[in-house]
């Protein structure tokens, strides 16, 4: 059976992944989330969101933020 820290952070990583792309403005707001949970290092999260800023490094962010979110869930796991 999933924990509730597991539930939600599958719940926030779906979401995630439905961003849209640049502008996006839910971009920022679900690193602040991640970053309230306290599931993240500052400063990947800082890198994160430089790279939400220009649509050239957009999905990478993304990508980096989905990572972040998969690598907290795989450690909830153990």
């Amino acid at each position: 059976m999933m924990n509730k820290s597991k539930t939600e952070l599958s719940a926030f990583l779906r979401k995630v992944k439905h961003l849209r792309g640049f502008g996006d403005m839910d971009s920022y707001k679900y690193v602040r989330k991640l970053e309230d949970l306290g599931h993240a290092d500052k400063y990947e999260l800082r890198q994160i969101i430089d790279g939400f800023s220009t649509p050239e490094t957009y999905d990478m962010a993304k990508s980096a933020l989905i990572i972040q979110i998969e690598k907290r869930i795989e450690d909830d796991n153990r």
